[in-house]
């Protein structure tokens, strides 16, 4: 009716070198001039909050992408009030294109369908390659009122070319009828060793970004000498990997990261190869998709859940994990890394049903 509701998300830099990302609320109006032609007129305003990620780089020296990076999403789950999903596109926009080594940016995603019945809904969107696997558990609500969704699109990725995993936070803004629906999403994305450090020293920063920060649970998952699947993987373990939602009061964790995920081996270790990891409930197995020799890089699947035992209001609930782990093959003998995945309660609906 005349009412224009959007988000913004940008990388910005000052003359001093300090990067980092900038996102908000864009709210307006417009008046459409031509019904057929899609023609008309719009005026709009955005109140943005700064997120400072990094300062060391001189404003000269960066240079101008060639493009974002379109990625085409499949659906992978999701209550039926989204089963008729029709298309996403997500689009990547790495600070790495402007700003060397860094690994963060921003994300754009466009979807559509139809089959919206439920006032609260949720869908679960992959995409997997040959070098990176991404993933976004997008979910909110329905207002019949107004014809307007509305909700967040929490995410995790990993990089297996560049050895490292990340998440990820946005919002949704869409519209619905009785037959269709179409929405918009945008966000960011940062690698888990920034997030990690960002709990500690600017947690602020990554809530006004829209990405999960209150820790629900937490579980140390180490190996048993019998569930390896590999002679060549000795030890395994993901410690202190942390399940993340938007409250407090929620046990519906969203997002799971940790800095400490590390392991042993001896000889060749082959695509394929796997350990399973276990701890307070829950059990994970870590599936090698790429592992070089001493001095190169490693990654790796991550999947598994189970009845979650510990700290936080997630305890008692059993839940699901799906995610990656990257980073380097330190010596003749030892890698270490990082994980980061999505989460949720309930059956993982990344594992396609009988």
């Amino acid at each position: 009716m005349g009412a224009l509701k959007g988000d913004a998300a940008f990388l910005f830099i000052t003359q001093s070198g300090e990067m980092g990302l900038m996102t908000g609320d864009v709210i307006g109006t417009y008046l459409e001039t031509d019904t057929v032609g899609d023609d008309g007129f719009f005026i709009a305003e955005s109140l943005l909050a700064e997120a400072p990620m990094a300062s060391t780089i001189s404003p000269t020296d960066y240079y101008l992408p060639t493009g974002p990076v379109a990625i085409n999403y499949k659906q992978a789950g999701g209550n039926v009030a989204l089963a008729g999903i029709m298309s996403s596109e997500l689009r990547f926009q790495p600070s790495s294109l402007l700003f060397p080594a860094q690994d963060w940016g921003v994300w754009e995603s466009y979807m559509f369908g139809t089959g919206l019945t439920e006032d609260n809904w949720d869908v679960s969107l992959v995409r997997n390659s040959p070098h990176a696997d991404q993933w976004v558990e997008a979910f909110g609500t329905r207002d019949t009122a107004t014809g307007e969704l509305s909700g967040n699109a929490p995410g995790a990725w990993v990089d297996l070319q560049h050895a490292a995993t990340g998440v990820t936070g946005g919002e949704v803004k869409g519209t619905f009828n009785p037959d269709d629906w179409q929405a918009v999403a945008i966000g960011s994305f940062i690698d888990t060793h920034k997030f990690m450090d960002m709990l500690a020293t600017n947690k602020a920063a990554l809530e006004q970004l829209n990405i999960p920060t209150v820790e629900i649970g937490r579980a140390n998952l180490e190996m048993s000498p019998e569930s390896s699947h590999s002679a060549s993987l000795t030890d395994a373990y993901m410690k202190n990997v942390v399940f993340f939602d938007y409250a407090q009061s929620a046990a519906q964790p969203r997002i799971f990261a940790t800095d400490e995920v590390g392991g042993s081996y001896s000889g060749c270790v082959s695509p394929g190869d796997y350990a399973t990891v276990s701890g307070n409930g829950l059990e994970a197995r870590i599936t090698m998709d790429k592992f070089e020799a001493s001095g190169g890089n490693w990654g790796a699947h991550v999947q598994g859940g189970g009845p979650y035992s510990g700290t936080g209001t997630m305890d008692g609930q059993r839940i699901w994990m799906e995610g990656g782990a990257a980073g380097t093959v330190d010596t003749a003998t030892r890698f270490s890394g990082t994980a980061a995945g999505v989460a949720g309660i309930g059956n993982n609906p990344y594992i396609p049903e009988d």
